[in-house]
C-alpha cells in the first residue's frame, strides 16, 4: 500500500513539473538595416518587397531595402534575403 501511494505521489509531482505553461515564441527584432546594403539603416518610412516565394516561414513578411537598386535583386532572390533578415 505504502508503495502504491509514493508511486502515485511520484507520478504526480513528475506529472506537474511537464505541465509548465509553454514558452511564448521569440519574437522577431525589428529590421533596421538593408540586406543588401547592411550599412544603409531602414525604418517605418522604407520601400519594401513581400515575400511571394513557397516557404511558408515568411509569407505574410516583407523585407525593408534601402533604395531602388536594392529592390530587384531582393525580389530576384527572395530566399536569400529573407533569411538573411528573419533566420534559416
Amino acid at each position: 500500500m505504502n508503495r502504491l501511494v509514493i508511486a502515485l505521489v511520484v507520478i504526480s509531482v513528475a506529472g506537474a513539473a511537464f505541465a509548465q505553461k509553454p514558452t511564448a515564441p521569440a519574437k522577431v527584432k525589428a529590421q533596421t538595416v538593408c540586406p543588401m546594403m547592411p550599412t544603409n539603416k531602414v525604418d517605418a518610412k522604407s520601400k519594401s518587397v513581400a515575400y511571394t516565394g513557397k516557404n511558408p516561414k515568411y509569407k505574410g513578411k516583407s523585407v525593408k531595402y534601402c533604395c531602388g537598386g536594392c529592390e530587384a535583386p531582393i525580389k530576384k532572390d527572395q530566399e536569400k534575403y529573407f533569411a538573411m533578415v528573419f533566420g534559416k
